[in-house]
């Protein structure tokens, strides 16, 4: 193995689901579907431009890179309801409710960005306009805003263009990510690259359960990528990849999340990140099954080499959030992130020098080599790990207890850098336009 600076690097979890054959045979596949289309001869000379990542851009608090061999975490999604607390019934999100996720998801160093719930609505793209002025208000994150339509993607890069103080400096460091609804066509990917902000073309879940999962994920991903080398062939170096939206009500069992690696795969071998809803609990609260649903997922999801998991906080099958489940989804984040990172092998890590001096019957605890390294391993906040008696003794606090304390700490905490009351109002402003020109068209 080649060395690097000294160190070998580490030795990554990957999990390979297709191998050179099958993968071969799944690109051609899709390939024969962009040739009824004519567009096979392009697509790849096309996407052979586009950037294998960049940089989520946050407003008020540090950039997170978003490159291959490097998983993110997106909080949220599209739910329409709240659980405040465990076996509480859901209801209907409001205003305050979305602020609070944006805070919680500001606090927690394991998201990178933040796809806004929003309150009901008889008009959805209002709603989710809405939620996403409130993000870029509120929060302070890179913002995944979900668009269905040219005039809701057009309605976003004016929000964003307001709070980062102008259309180039837009383009230096764009604060949200445009991710496209299924059948949104071109012309919003174009107006997103236009504007510099990255596009995510979302692939049709239509291969969850389908007869030949094969030849669904095949025409998924080729209307996909057609759209995505249109993209390049028009913005060449614009920031776009793929995206999986929620397919299904609940968890994703073994045989959908067995079609996430291979999509994975897929996308990487055209040179392109791989965002996946995954996160989708069928759970009704914040509770041991939802932890071992979503620590499955997330698992799966980093060692297939995703770029972007989302869905924290997600429950009911994507149905409603809850704060609690946001911040022990981002510890189960953590953990599996770590797992897939795999171990640095090299003579630091494998201290021959200490356990020859330390010996068969000595104690490693006192010396340098442990001490330097001590905090190198994952250790969890809410997983408690002491011994029963200590548990017992401190109050046998569960790790909802111990997420509900992080919450309140999190929510009486002022906000850090809120955005000036007179670009929130022009925020909400081109929300409330957007929503009226698309009632009236």
């Amino acid at each position: 193995m080649e060395e690097l600076g000294g160190r070998r690097p580490r030795q990554v979890m990957r999990l390979e689901l297709l191998d050179e054959r099958q993968l071969g045979e799944l690109r051609a596949a899709v390939f024969t579907r962009l040739a009824a289309h004519g567009a096979v001869n392009w697509v790849e000379h096309s996407l052979g431009s586009a950037r294998s990542g960049w940089t989520l851009a946050g407003r008020s608090v540090a950039d997170t890179p978003f490159v291959g061999g490097q998983v993110v975490l997106a909080a949220g999604g599209l739910a329409t309801a709240v659980r405040d607390t465990a076996g509480a019934a859901p209801r209907p999100i409001t205003e305050a409710d979305i602020d609070a996720f944006c805070r919680v998801a500001d606090a927690l160093p394991e998201v990178a960005m933040v796809e806004p719930p929003c309150a009901p609505d008889d008009d959805a793209e209002a709603a989710r306009l809405a939620a996403v002025g409130r993000a870029l208000t509120v929060g302070g994150k890179h913002v995944m805003a979900v668009c269905g339509s040219l005039q809701e993607t057009t309605a976003v890069i004016e929000m964003a263009t307001a709070v980062a103080g102008g259309g180039d400096e837009l383009k230096r460091r764009p604060l949200a990510t445009v991710a496209l609804m299924p059948g949104v066509g071109v012309s919003a990917a174009s107006a997103a690259a236009a504007a510099g902000l990255p596009c995510l073309v979302a692939v049709a879940p239509s291969f969850f359960g389908a007869q030949d999962p094969f030849a669904a994920l095949a025409e998924s991903f080729a209307v996909a990528l057609g759209v995505a080398a249109a993209l390049q062939y028009s913005h060449p170096g614009a920031r776009v990849g793929v995206a999986l939206p929620p397919g299904r009500r609940g968890p994703l069992d073994a045989a959908a999340l067995a079609a996430v690696a291979a999509a994975a795969q897929l996308t990487a071998s055209f040179g392109l990140p791989f965002v996946a809803t995954a996160l989708a609990t069928q759970a009704a609260g914040p509770d041991w099954l939802a932890s071992a649903e979503n620590t499955y997922a997330a698992l799966v999801c980093s060692t297939a080499g995703i770029a972007g998991i989302a869905g924290a906080g997600l429950l009911d099958g994507g149905a409603s959030v809850s704060l609690h489940e946001l911040v022990m989804d981002a510890e189960i984040f953590s953990y599996c992130a770590s797992t897939a990172a795999g171990i640095p092998v090299d003579e630091e890590t494998i201290a021959l020098e200490t356990i020859e001096h330390v010996g068969i019957a000595g104690n490693a605890l006192g010396e340098r080599h442990t001490r330097r390294h001590m905090r190198d391993v994952w250790r969890p906040r809410l997983f408690d790990r002491t011994p029963y008696e200590a548990w017992e003794r401190e109050g046998r606090r569960q790790s909802y207890e111990l997420a509900d304390d992080r919450v309140q700490q999190i929510l009486e905490t002022p906000a850090a850098d809120p955005l000036p009351a007179d670009t929130a109002a022009e925020l909400s402003k081109i929300a409330i336009r957007a929503g009226r020109s698309s009632r009236d068209a």
